[in-house]
């Protein structure tokens, strides 16, 4: 893969400012081990104009002020690069320099270099597959390459292989990685981590949080808003669509032929109504059943059990019951039956559960996914501007799912409502 001929620019003001800080700062090459790279003596002075002038390369930029020309340090980096690779037992560790110096060339404008770095971490990537550094150096690469999808994905293989005390220069630029992908609540949560291991409040959390407070609007709970204001589909997979809700921190999958019904925000609550397929029941009729997905700040003197009680007190036969999404959600649940409801049918049979969240720590976390840049024009610079959205409503939420469903397909409604279950997500 060959990226474009000028860098992609994602960014406002805002994000130039977050490039800056983030890049300049600091260097992922601060995580390699020099002593295992076991590269030649004569090649010192190499490795030390590396590290001293981090702050020329470490990212792109169209402007180039310092007193040493970019071809002169293109002609190092180039030297440096070629003799690495002509050591012969390469070590993890010296596949990550060899990958570092081909990403530094490639900020460079060495358009070449851009695959040479993928390879180079690859290569750490065979030798230590365990190793998080492979995946958090190759990501980053990415994501300075304006690929914030592969960016995402590839740190995301860094932090399930995670040791127990990783750089804090990983969390630094996973949330750099992060607030350029549009995903600001990971990125908070990245910044944090930062702020962990140094036990106090970073320099980078803080800008984080500043900047993406600036993308992200945390509607007040007296308020209303239009569906479109509320729900939106963040992907698609074949014929399931993503069903997101970053105000109300909820989000689930649907098959693209079901009926969807979604509500604006009024009166403290909205809602999204689901009627999947009908189902053909043993006694050869098509029968439809539904899901009810509702969304309610909690009223301040209404405990779960009440708000749960609003809607199955008047079930003729109601009984709790452990299911594993209620139980995982430390949430309440009820089977509810009643004969005189849909008596053609066997009878109403269903299940309502109830959850509750206070304001999590890090709104948009569990629901973020990375934005595709749009296509840009080759040969020169392209910026984009970051959407401005809402966020969660800054409030405990109650949330009620209902599965209405009857008797005679109670079995095989009731396997698609476990599904939806699965990918249902509430924060």
């Amino acid at each position: 893969m060959h990226r474009l001929s000028k860098p992609l620019i994602w960014v406002t003001a805002l994000f130039a400012a977050f490039t800056l800080f983030n890049q300049k700062a600091y260097s992922n090459i601060i995580a390699i081990d020099f002593s295992r790279v076991q590269y030649p003596a004569q090649m010192q002075a190499d490795i030390d104009f590396l590290k001293t002038n981090e702050q020329l390369y470490n990212h792109w930029s169209p402007n180039w002020d310092a007193p040493i020309t970019k071809t002169e340090v293109v002609k190092k980096l180039r030297a440096l690069y070629d003799g690495l690779n002509t050591i012969a037992n390469k070590t993890t560790d010296t596949w990550l320099l060899i990958g570092d110096v081909a990403h530094y060339l490639y900020n460079l404008d060495a358009q070449e270099y851009y695959d040479k770095a993928v390879a180079g971490y690859r290569q750490a990537q065979s030798l230590a597959p365990k190793d998080y550094r492979s995946y958090w150096f190759l990501g980053n690469h990415y994501s300075l390459s304006a690929e914030p999808v592969l960016a995402i994905q590839t740190f995301q293989l860094a932090v399930q292989n995670l040791p127990p005390h990783p750089s804090f220069l990983f969390w630094n630029e996973y949330a750099g990685a992060c607030m350029f992908a549009g995903m600001y609540g990971t990125a908070r949560y990245a910044a944090h981590q930062v702020s962990v291991i140094q036990g106090q409040t970073s320099k980078i959390e803080a800008d984080v949080y500043k900047m993406s407070a600036k993308s992200v609007k945390s509607p007040p709970a007296d308020t209303t808003m239009q569906d479109k204001e509320v729900w939106g589909f963040q992907g698609r997979s074949g014929r399931t669509l993503i069903l997101n809700s970053w105000v109300l921190g909820t989000q689930f999958s649907v098959d693209s032929v079901w009926h969807l019904k979604v509500g604006g925000y009024d009166k403290h609550l909205s809602y999204a109504m689901i009627e999947p397929d009908q189902i053909t029941s043993k006694k050869g009729v098509a029968i439809g059943y539904s899901f009810l997905v509702l969304v309610k700040v909690a009223d301040e003197n209404e405990s779960l059990q009440q708000f749960l009680d609003k809607f199955t007190a008047k079930s003729s036969d109601r009984k709790p019951v452990n299911l594993s999404f209620s139980k995982a959600n430390d949430g309440l649940a009820y089977e509810t039956k009643d004969p005189t409801v849909y008596p053609n049918i066997g009878g109403a049979h269903g299940y309502a559960i109830a959850i509750e969240r206070n304001m999590p720590q890090f709104p948009g976390l569990k629901l973020d996914k990375p934005i595709q840049l749009p296509k840009a024009d080759t040969g020169k610079v392209n910026y984009f501007v970051a959407q401005q959205r809402n966020g969660r409503i800054n409030a405990k939420l109650y949330y009620l799912i209902l599965f209405d469903s009857c008797e005679d397909i109670h079995e095989e409604s009731t396997a698609v409502f476990n599904n939806f279950l699965n990918n249902l997500v509430i924060e």
